[in-house]
């Protein structure tokens, strides 16, 4: 999966970055399938260059994948500088991170789930407000695995919430008019359904919503990470040899 060029810089790659691609990737709903890194010397520096591989199984596009895997490779550089730079006098670069993808051909996707909850009088009229939507949004081609319909109070509610759960990424221009649609939609729903006296509110989700706090919340335990690696006797040998080459 890993190839480098120099080959002698593969175990100093393989060690402080192949993981944080991975898990980077992985959390977007993809999987990486080769990672080329090269390694460039300059005086005292090492010039970093990554072209990684994706097969992606959401609509998560090239420039957010890109885009995360970055920044998780500057923060990982930015740590690393700050301990195996200054224990052996030289410091990484990022050049460039390149992104290909691949995307297979999509299996059937199973039906959405439905959550309907508000007073007991309601529920039936939430739950056809419910399945209405779930009909538009199936012939708009929406990747749904699931639609929340719930009021904010069970006795006076004053409010119906719409939380769509979305199986893939979408760009976030194409969330915010989605959500503006949904909420056109549902109030025309709700005038023949719900009291004119009732609020429609709709949010929705997709991985991103998740993932990216995942990998950022992984970017903060780096700094802990590079500390332990600045132990392994191995790395240490490589860091000295290449220490007295640059």
């Amino acid at each position: 999966m890993l190839e480098v060029e120099p080959q002698e810089y593969y175990p100093l790659i393989h060690k402080l970055f192949v993981s944080e691609i991975v898990e980077a990737v992985d959390t977007l709903g993809a999987s990486v399938r080769r990672i080329r890194a090269k390694v460039r010397e300059g005086k005292r520096v090492l010039f970093l260059t990554f072209d990684v591989d994706v097969v992606r199984y959401s609509l998560s596009g090239v420039v957010d994948t890109e885009t995360i895997v970055q920044g998780i490779l500057e923060k990982r550089i930015q740590e690393a500088n700050s301990s195996f730079g200054k224990l052996y006098g030289f410091r990484f670069v990022l050049e460039s991170v390149t992104i290909t993808e691949d995307v297979p051909r999509r299996e059937k996707r199973e039906d959405a789930r439905l959550v309907v909850s508000g007073p007991q009088e309601m529920e039936d009229a939430l739950r056809r407000l419910g399945r209405g939507l779930m009909i538009t949004l199936k012939e708009w081609n929406v990747p749904l695995t699931s639609i929340t319909v719930t009021t904010d109070d069970l006795i006076s509610p004053e409010t119906v919430s719409i939380v769509l759960k979305l199986a893939e990424q979408i760009e976030k221009a194409e969330k915010d008019s989605l959500k503006s649609s949904v909420e056109t939609k549902a109030r025309s729903y709700a005038k023949a359904l719900l009291p004119e006296r009732l609020n429609i509110q709709v949010k929705v989700l997709d991985p991103s919503d998740k993932n990216i706090a995942q990998v950022m919340k992984r970017a903060k335990s780096i700094e802990k990470e590079i500390e332990e690696l600045t132990k392994n006797e191995d790395l240490k040998k490589l860091m000295e040899a290449l220490g007295k080459s640059l």
